[in-house]
């Protein structure tokens, strides 16, 4: 008996991951592949006079510059949902108000100094990254135009993990499946021309992804001033600011503000590496990028589950609860990542094809595809593993270990395959493999350890 309650509570288990889970694998999978698509309308574009390979490396280069602002952004979103979700547990509902709003106080104050540098510094950063005099003509307009939407995504994102902390993950993916398909839609219409829509090539594009990143920020501002969610927020009553409010959320978010900078900031030098190699295998590494995002995706909304799982269940003071949460979902991210990673090996060769018309192109992309297929396998139980220590408190030690894997053994690696062994894209992929091998380890390493299980939240 004993051992089938066991049993039955592991499958509770397994369906409470599972049914805040995977709302968000829809939403960020829909999303992965909108981005898709749109790179692939921008790549397979005649028109203009930048090349196929120019609008692919602009359209990842900017992508790879607005994921670094906005991750430092939603740091402060990790702090929320840490203290959302215990306030949850604890079944303090009173304190929820309050400290989203806290929340978008801390959040504003870091995008808008990211804002007005990344649109100033625009030819800096390009430059900086190694992108070729075509790359930067080509994606001018597109640059501006999404950077400027940074600012209406960053505000929906920090919302959007205010009520992940409070189990609340529907409203998100319906939010942003709604937002993303007239994404697509727009930049269908607008890159090529249709019916009497302009033809704006690179431009269209970028109107689209402003037009849908102001729409998910108004869906998710509705969200919860209309009474549906469990955090109720009446906009223009007065903030009842607490400085230690303020102290925790930077407590939890400065340290997974340091670890995206670590990683995004090493990303960027990683790319700026592979961009030596030039426009056409860097077009084929940023494909591979772009079908790598939808990769880790099971890893990233698995962790969002066990971020606010892990964190109601402290707030309760279940400890055990808290583990088995971390524990099962990490199992089933596994299994995920085996699944996804027989999946890309069939089809490495398969999708250069979809993205771009340059021959070369197509028969690069099939390495990034190739590595992929054994990334996934370290990745998304590490991305699980992390929300869980999110959910916790514990956020210093996975900037520890990206800083390590990333600075260390990616960077390094990239230097060594690349540039020294002249490996190529298959240099850099593999100083990729290496980087999420280390950090997996690591990551699995703490979470067994325990140690978040103490960690508390002063009030």
């Amino acid at each position: 008996m004993k051992r089938e309650d066991q049993t039955l509570t592991s499958r509770q288990i397994y369906r409470q991951v599972i049914d805040l889970s995977w709302p968000i694998l829809i939403e960020m999978v829909m999303a992965s592949l909108f981005g898709m698509i749109n790179m692939i309308v921008v790549g397979k574009y005649a028109g203009g006079v930048s090349s196929s390979s120019a609008n692919v490396s602009a359209i990842g280069l900017t992508t790879g510059t607005v994921l670094f602002a906005l991750a430092l952004v939603q740091s402060m979103g990790v702090g929320g949902t840490t203290l959302i979700a215990r306030a949850k547990g604890a079944g303090e509902y009173h304190r929820l108000e309050q400290l989203l709003k806290h929340v978008l106080v801390l959040g504003v104050g870091v995008l808008l100094p990211l804002y007005i540098f990344g649109i100033t510094a625009h030819r800096g950063i390009m430059a900086f990254l190694g992108a070729e005099s075509i790359v930067y003509q080509a994606g001018y307009s597109y640059y501006r135009l999404v950077f400027t939407g940074f600012i209406f995504k960053s505000i929906m994102a920090l919302i959007a993990a205010a009520v992940r902390g409070v189990s609340e993950t529907r409203i998100s993916m319906n939010t942003n499946l709604l937002a993303n398909g007239l994404n697509m839609v727009l930049s269908l219409l607008l890159v090529n021309g249709c019916w009497f829509f302009p033809e704006l090539g690179l431009t269209g594009a970028g109107i689209a992804v402003l037009i849908s990143d102001f729409i998910a920020m108004a869906l998710m501002i509705w969200y919860v001033s209309s009474g549906r969610s469990s955090i109720q927020v009446q906009w223009f009553s007065p903030i009842q600011w607490n400085g230690q409010t303020f102290k925790n959320i930077l407590r939890f978010g400065l340290p997974s503000a340091g670890e995206q900078f670590i990683l995004r900031g090493g990303v960027i030098l990683y790319t700026r590496v592979v961009a030596s190699l030039g426009t056409t295998v860097l077009a084929a590494h940023q494909i591979g990028l772009n079908i790598y995002t939808l990769s880790f995706t099971p890893g990233v909304a698995l962790g969002v589950g066990a971020t606010a799982l892990v964190g109601q269940s402290l707030g309760a003071n279940d400890h055990e609860l808290a583990d088995r949460y971390g524990t099962q979902a990490a199992k089933f991210g596994l299994l995920i990542g085996g699944f996804l990673a027989c999946f890309f090996f069939g089809v490495r060769n398969h999708f250069g094809a979809l993205y771009s018309t340059d021959p070369e192109v197509i028969r690069l992309t099939a390495i990034p595809m190739t590595l992929t297929a054994l990334v996934v396998i370290f990745q998304i139980p590490q991305l699980t593993q992390v929300g869980g220590l999110r959910g916790a408190g514990d956020t210093t030690f996975p900037m520890i270990a990206t800083g390590i894997s990333v600075v260390i053994v990616r960077l390094f690696s990239a230097y060594l395959f690349i540039d020294y062994l002249h490996w190529g894209l298959w240099g850099a992929w593999l100083a990729m493999l290496a980087d999420q091998a280390v950090r997996s380890g690591l990551i699995t390493w703490r979470f067994k350890r325990g140690h978040w299980k103490s960690i508390a939240i002063d009030d």
